[in-house]
């Protein structure tokens, strides 16, 4: 998915995420926008990037911010 092939090798790396408002399941819950229902998927599909791009790391470090 990431392809590190032309970066030296790096002597730490992190994630940073911010903003995700997860919520669990929101059906027939009011919302102030129809889009805060997508927020959850859209939060699922970034920890997944995070967690393919860190998969490789013995001791990941990633600083969620809310």
């Amino acid at each position: 998915m990431f392809d590190r092939s032309a970066l030296p090798p790096a002597l730490l790396e992190f994630v940073v995420i911010a903003d995700t408002h997860y919520m669990i399941d929101p059906t027939g819950k009011q919302v102030e926008f129809n889009s805060r229902r997508r927020q959850t998927a859209r939060t699922e599909y970034a920890l997944q990037q995070v967690a393919a791009l860190m998969a490789h790391e013995t001791e990941p470090l990633i600083i969620h911010m809310g």
